[in-house]
């Protein structure tokens, strides 16, 4: 079992091994990722088995919904959200600056919700 935060265990865990047929779950962690001001950052969620299912990103500092599945739902143009294949959600964000810097949630709309955190660094002026 793989949890982002070991503090807040009960709420972002992810079991990589284990999961009855069909059942999304994540292929791995989503990588923390370290951009220069004015660069483009990418946040990448593998999940396995998710064809029925939704993937959101979320910028938890801010509190904001930015995905739901492929549909951008921020104000902010600089966010997309691209899919590749069946199994993985990259975020974009380009010309990024210091407000971006946090910890972005990649969530599945399965019952229980799971879901998976990766942290954006952002360095530079």
């Amino acid at each position: 079992m793989y949890c982002a935060d070991e503090a807040l265990q009960d709420f972002y865990c992810a079991d990589y091994t284990s999961s009855a047929p069909g059942t999304p779950r994540f292929g791995e962690p989503v990588a923390n990722f370290t951009a220069a001001v004015g660069k483009t950052a990418r946040l990448s969620c593998k999940v396995l088995n998710s064809t029925k299912f939704k993937v959101a990103w979320f910028h938890m500092d801010r509190k904001m919904l930015l995905t739901i599945h492929e549909t951008v739902v921020t104000r902010i143009p600089r966010f997309s959200v691209t899919q590749d294949g069946d199994d993985v959600w990259t975020l974009h964000i380009t010309s990024v600056n210091k407000d971006d810097r946090g910890q972005y949630m990649c969530q599945v709309n399965t019952e229980p919700i799971i879901s998976q955190i990766g942290y954006l660094d952002v360095v530079g002026e």
